[in-house]
């Protein structure tokens, strides 16, 4: 218990909390001038920080409080079960065991070694927070940020450090001692690393980024992406998520927006008070019946479980191991236990289960899509169960051919995808950028289904910034002949991209959204380099400044 106690003296000992305040103050303006000079996302509005500074400030005055609470009824549970029975690596013995010159050298690496620890403890930790109800509803308000940058790391509801405490400060006490000026020193690292990979830079690790977590890797885990949805949980040891088949590297031109559809970037008084109490209410009552368990993100951005039932009454349900389910080229294919597999319109009336929080969904039907020619790609209709258990509720809203259908992708780390029709990645499929097929001129089309990810929410800068609106018509042709050049609409040339983004853009799509003028300054790398405006960019430069898809727009 001890060690327990340690962290406790050095967390809440008055003259360690003024030090963190003052810190904090330092690291705020240390932070915020690297913001300035190399920005992910320009233009941040200053509402949104100041929000997550009235959070922060919450969190670390009642949620201090709480958490002192936590982790000492924690400790004294520890104390009356495990008692000093734990093994603990006693660091500062093995600091004093080594000479003076060495004693110096060592402090910093070693006190490395609880924050990986501490790592492990939190990877789980924040896992059970995307897998549980209970748990995501106290966590969301973290992820609502939609202009991820360094306050962000502290915007947390008040009861973050109360639920912390006893998952993670405490594991780590019991098999790690340090003395509080140790403590305090991991404390100040732990403090500065998470400044860091919440800050608004455009920092591309590269390699490095499967060592040590940063900005780009942490934006990733807050995507609105639904490719990157349940990935990156780890805060500072990549190592982690990728033991635990959770990583996503990414790409340098990787900068997807951030947020949670469907919530309120920054709640009122009350959601930031008690938004966690009102929702399990909600989950109470709706585990009553009474109303609808809500869920942490929709079904179509979740990583499909496991395939629990191939058919009503099948003599499958009685197989004591489940199917392996793959999606290599757009259709689901169940593998048996037995080796045999289910594909296809064998799959109607089989159940998925999307896991504890979001309960399961069965496939009504399956059938190819008619707007693929190569009979490659598959589209499913789930169905949620309504109040009387039948299968009713469309898990997907409508696309704008009143397609409300899943298509399945697999994704380079194996897991597989759903994505309704009505979003971004499941239409590029379906306008022929399918990621695993080859092109005409033998080319991989995995760039050109990233091109148009970009292009059809006029993603210019490839920054997670849309600039168009719903339904706004576009015209689409590529350099592989996917889709043809022919103009029947007359709609002038708007743009050529790439995977990163535009290449060149001669006129914005909605101007009532994003004007040239306002365009210049959201891409300002385009405007430098003079590719802005119907002059400089026409698909004869665009081609050659290596566009792979190419879109006309009438410029509402």
């Amino acid at each position: 218990m001890q060690h327990i106690q340690a962290w406790m003296q050095a967390t809440y000992d008055p003259f360690v909390l003024a030090l963190a305040l003052g810190g904090s103050l330092l690291s705020l303006a240390f932070w915020s001038v690297l913001e300035w000079l190399l920005p992910a996302e320009r233009g941040q509005p200053l509402s949104g920080r100041l929000y997550s500074g009235v959070a922060s400030a919450l969190n670390a005055l009642a949620g201090r409080a709480g958490s002192f609470v936590a982790a000492s009824v924690a400790a004294f549970v520890v104390d009356r079960t495990v008692g000093s029975a734990v093994v603990v690596v006693d660091l500062d013995a093995f600091l004093k065991a080594q000479p003076a010159f060495w004693y110096v050298l060592l402090i910093l690496p070693v006190a490395l070694l609880p924050l990986i620890v501490g790592d492990f403890f939190y990877y789980w930790f924040h896992r059970a927070q995307h897998a549980w109800p209970w748990l995501w509803e106290q966590h969301k308000l973290h992820h609502s940020e939609e202009h991820l940058n360094c306050v962000s790391g502290y915007r947390h509801h008040w009861l973050e450090h109360f639920l912390r405490a006893p998952f993670i400060a405490v594991p780590i006490a019991l098999f790690i001692d340090l003395t509080p000026a140790q403590v305090g020193l991991v404390l100040l690292i732990y403090g500065q690393l998470t400044w860091y990979i919440h800050a608004n830079l455009r920092l591309h690790l590269g390699p490095l980024a499967a060592v040590i977590g940063g900005p780009q890797y942490h934006r990733i885990h807050h995507s609105i992406e639904a490719r990157h949805r349940n990935r990156n949980f780890a805060a500072f040891i990549p190592a982690w998520d990728i033991i635990f088949r959770t990583a996503w590297l990414p790409d340098r031109a990787e900068w997807p927006r951030t947020g949670v559809e469907g919530e309120v970037a920054n709640p009122p008084a009350t959601g930031l008070l008690l938004g966690p109490f009102i929702a399990w209410w909600g989950l109470v009552r709706g585990r009553l019946g009474g109303a609808q368990v809500a869920a942490p993100v929709p079904p179509a951005a979740l990583s499909l479980g496991l395939l629990t039932a191939l058919a009503a009454g099948s003599p499958a349900l009685a197989q004591p191991a489940a199917p392996m389910i793959r999606a290599p080229q757009g259709e689901l294919v169940a593998t048996l236990p037995d080796g045999s597999t289910r594909r296809g319109t064998a799959l109607a009336g089989s159940t998925l289960d999307l896991g504890r929080a979001h309960g399961l969904l069965r496939i009504v039907e399956a059938r190819p899509d008619p707007r693929d020619a190569t009979g490659e790609t598959w589209l499913y209709d789930l169905r949620r169960r309504d109040a009387t258990g039948a299968w009713t509720i469309p898990a997907c809203e409508a696309a704008h051919d009143g397609t409300r259908a899943v298509i399945f992708l697999e994704t380079v780390q194996g897991a597989i995808e759903p994505h309704c029709a009505n979003v971004n990645v499941a239409k590029c499929v379906r306008m022929g950028y399918a990621p695993w097929r080859i092109a005409p001129d033998g080319r991989s089309l995995a760039d050109f289904h990233r091109a148009c990810l970009r292009m059809l929410p006029a993603e210019y800068a490839g920054d997670g910034r849309y600039h168009t609106r719903n339904g706004t018509p576009i015209e689409t042709f590529d350099v592989a002949g996917v889709n043809s050049a022919e103009n029947e609409t007359g709609m002038p040339f708007e743009a050529g991209w790439a995977a990163h983004g535009a290449v060149c853009v001669a006129h914005a799509r909605v101007p009532a959204i994003t004007d040239m003028a306002a365009l210049a300054l959201a891409a300002p790398r385009l405007a430098a380099e003079g590719r802005l405006g119907a002059e400089a960019c026409t698909e004869e430069t665009a081609r050659a400044l290596g566009a792979l898809v190419f879109n006309r727009s009438a410029a509402e």
